[in-house]
C-alpha cells in the first residue's frame, strides 16, 4: 500500500480546462433542448386538442431530437460522469469520500424546495397519503405510482444516482483504472437504452403523440423511465 502522507496519483481527464470546456458545453446543450423541448409542448397546450396533430406534424422531422429527450440524457450522462470523476478525484487525494457531506451538498438542491412544492399541492389536491409519501422518498415509480409532478421522474432519477453514486464509486476504487471502468459503464447504459429505442421504432415515429394526444406511453419508453 501506499505510506502515510503520499501523494496518490490524480486523474488529470478534467484538470484541463479545454477538457472541462466540452464537458460544459455538452451539459450546455443539453440544456438547450431540454428548454426547446419545453418550448415546443408548452405551444401545444395552448391548441385545441383537434389541432395538435397537424401542429407537430408540421414540424421538421428534425425536431424529433428534441421529442426524444436527447437534452435530458445529455445532461444527465455528462453531469454523472463529471459528478463521478470529482468523488474518484477527492478519493485519490484523500483516501476516502465524505459520503455525508456529498448528500447535504446535492440533496439540499433538491429535497427541501421539492417538498415546499409537495406541500402546496397537498392544499389542493386529492392525491393519497401514500402517493404523496412515495413521491416525498423519490420512489414512485419503483412502486409504480404515479409522479405527482410531471418533472417528478427526473427528479427521482436525479436524487437515486445522487444517494447510489458515492457507493458505485467506492467500489470503482477497489479495480484499476477506476476511469476506465466508468466510462465504459456509461457507454453501456448508452447503449442498451440506444438499442431498446431501435428495436421499437414507435418510440421514434410517434415521439409525442401518444402522449399528448391520445393519452397513451409507447411501452419501451415507459420501460427506459
Amino acid at each position: 500500500g501506499s505510506m502515510p502522507g503520499a501523494r496518490l496519483p490524480e486523474p488529470a481527464v478534467l484538470d484541463r480546462v479545454e477538457n472541462r470546456q466540452i464537458v460544459d458545453g455538452m451539459r450546455a446543450l443539453g440544456i438547450c433542448l431540454v428548454v426547446f423541448l419545453h418550448t415546443l409542448v408548452s405551444g401545444l397546450q395552448f391548441l385545441p386538442l383537434g389541432e395538435r396533430q397537424a401542429y407537430l406534424d408540421g414540424l421538421p422531422f428534425l425536431f424529433n431530437i428534441g421529442f426524444q429527450a436527447v437534452g435530458s440524457g445529455l445532461v444527465f450522462l455528462f453531469s454523472g460522469f463529471l459528478l463521478s470523476y470529482l468523488l474518484i478525484r477527492e478519493h485519490m487525494r484523500t483516501g476516502q469520500i465524505a459520503v455525508w457531506r456529498f448528500y447535504v451538498r446535492r440533496l439540499s438542491r433538491v429535497v427541501p424546495l421539492f417538498a415546499f412544492a409537495i406541500f402546496l399541492h397537498v392544499l389542493i389536491s386529492r392525491d393519497s397519503w401514500v402517493e404523496i409519501v412515495f413521491n416525498l422518498l423519490f420512489i414512485s415509480q419503483l412502486v409504480g405510482v404515479d409522479t405527482i409532478f410531471a418533472v417528478g421522474w427526473s427528479l427521482e432519477m436525479l436524487v437515486q444516482v445522487y444517494v447510489l453514486l458515492p457507493w458505485i464509486v467506492l467500489l470503482l476504487m477497489r479495480v484499476r483504472r477506476p476511469l476506465l471502468w466508468l466510462g465504459l459503464a456509461i457507454a453501456l447504459s448508452v447503449l442498451v437504452r440506444l438499442v431498446a429505442i431501435l428495436a421499437d421504432p414507435a418510440v421514434l415515429q410517434a415521439p409525442l403523440y401518444p402522449t399528448l394526444i391520445r393519452r397513451e406511453v409507447v411501452p419501451t419508453r415507459e420501460a427506459l423511465y
